[in-house]
Protein backbone atom coordinates (compact mmCIF):
# COMPACT_ATOMS: atom_id res chain seq x y z
CA UNK A 1 0.00 0.00 0.00
CA UNK A 2 1.53 3.30 -1.10
CA UNK A 3 1.07 6.52 0.75
CA UNK A 4 2.52 9.96 1.24
CA UNK A 5 3.48 11.76 4.40
CA UNK A 6 0.99 14.62 4.52
CA UNK A 7 2.69 16.64 7.25
CA UNK A 8 5.00 16.39 10.24
CA UNK A 9 4.09 17.40 13.76
CA UNK A 10 6.76 20.06 14.22
CA UNK A 11 6.88 19.86 18.03
CA UNK A 12 7.06 16.05 18.24
CA UNK A 13 9.58 15.75 15.42
CA UNK A 14 11.85 18.40 16.98
CA UNK A 15 11.59 16.84 20.42
CA UNK A 16 12.62 13.39 19.19
CA UNK A 17 15.48 14.82 17.10
CA UNK A 18 16.78 16.78 20.10
CA UNK A 19 16.62 13.74 22.41
CA UNK A 20 18.40 11.48 19.91
CA UNK A 21 21.03 14.14 19.26
CA UNK A 22 21.62 14.64 22.99
CA UNK A 23 22.08 10.91 23.59
CA UNK A 24 24.41 10.46 20.62
CA UNK A 25 26.57 13.53 21.32
CA UNK A 26 26.67 12.91 25.08
CA UNK A 27 28.30 9.50 24.65
CA UNK A 28 31.24 10.89 22.69
CA UNK A 29 31.52 14.23 24.44
CA UNK A 30 31.51 12.77 27.94
CA UNK A 31 33.91 10.02 26.87
CA UNK A 32 36.45 12.63 25.74
CA UNK A 33 35.77 14.65 28.89
CA UNK A 34 36.70 11.57 30.90
CA UNK A 35 39.88 11.15 28.90
CA UNK A 36 40.75 14.80 29.54
CA UNK A 37 40.23 14.39 33.27
CA UNK A 38 42.39 11.26 33.36
CA UNK A 39 45.12 13.00 31.37
CA UNK A 40 44.90 16.01 33.68
CA UNK A 41 45.24 13.76 36.72
CA UNK A 42 48.39 12.26 35.18
CA UNK A 43 49.81 15.79 34.73
CA UNK A 44 50.06 15.61 30.97
CA UNK A 45 48.73 19.16 30.63
CA UNK A 46 51.67 20.99 32.24
CA UNK A 47 51.57 23.88 29.81
CA UNK A 48 47.81 24.38 29.99
CA UNK A 49 46.55 27.00 32.40
CA UNK A 50 43.99 25.57 34.90
CA UNK A 51 41.25 27.95 33.73
CA UNK A 52 41.78 26.80 30.14
CA UNK A 53 41.22 23.22 31.26
CA UNK A 54 38.14 24.20 33.26
CA UNK A 55 36.65 26.10 30.32
CA UNK A 56 37.28 23.20 27.98
CA UNK A 57 35.77 20.72 30.45
CA UNK A 58 32.65 22.86 30.83
CA UNK A 59 32.34 23.08 27.05
CA UNK A 60 32.62 19.30 26.67
CA UNK A 61 30.04 18.78 29.41
CA UNK A 62 27.62 21.33 27.95
CA UNK A 63 28.11 20.44 24.29
CA UNK A 64 25.29 17.83 24.15
CA UNK A 65 22.81 20.45 25.37
CA UNK A 66 24.08 23.07 22.92
CA UNK A 67 23.98 20.60 20.03
CA UNK A 68 20.45 19.44 20.97
CA UNK A 69 19.15 23.02 20.94
CA UNK A 70 20.69 23.57 17.52
CA UNK A 71 19.21 20.33 16.18
CA UNK A 72 15.80 21.23 17.64
CA UNK A 73 15.82 24.55 15.77
CA UNK A 74 17.10 23.02 12.53
CA UNK A 75 14.48 20.26 12.51
CA UNK A 76 11.75 22.80 13.35
CA UNK A 77 12.63 24.81 10.25
CA UNK A 78 12.89 21.68 8.10
CA UNK A 79 9.55 20.24 9.30
CA UNK A 80 7.84 23.59 8.81
CA UNK A 81 9.27 23.88 5.28
CA UNK A 82 8.12 20.35 4.48
CA UNK A 83 4.61 21.14 5.69
CA UNK A 84 4.54 24.32 3.58
CA UNK A 85 6.11 22.88 0.41
CA UNK A 86 4.74 19.33 0.26
CA UNK A 87 1.25 20.30 -0.96
CA UNK A 88 2.81 22.12 -3.91
CA UNK A 89 5.59 19.68 -4.87
CA UNK A 90 4.37 16.39 -3.40
CA UNK A 91 5.34 14.67 -0.20
CA UNK A 92 7.64 11.81 0.66
CA UNK A 93 6.24 8.57 -0.77
CA UNK A 94 6.36 5.49 1.39
CA UNK A 95 5.18 1.95 0.85
CA UNK A 96 3.54 0.18 3.76
CA UNK A 97 2.96 -3.51 4.07
CA UNK A 98 0.30 -4.76 6.45
CA UNK A 99 1.40 -7.65 8.63
CA UNK A 100 -1.65 -9.63 9.70
CA UNK A 101 -0.07 -10.66 13.00
CA UNK A 102 0.67 -7.09 14.18
CA UNK A 103 -1.81 -4.92 12.25
CA UNK A 104 -4.68 -3.68 14.41
CA UNK A 105 -6.79 -1.05 12.65
CA UNK A 106 -7.89 1.77 14.91
CA UNK A 107 -11.57 2.58 15.25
Amino acid sequence: MKGKIKSFSVWKTCKIAAIVTFAFVAVFSWFFLGLMVIARMKHQFHSVHPTDFRDTAVLFAAFPVIESIGMFLLVAVMAWLYNVLSPRFGGIEIELEADSSTFHPSN
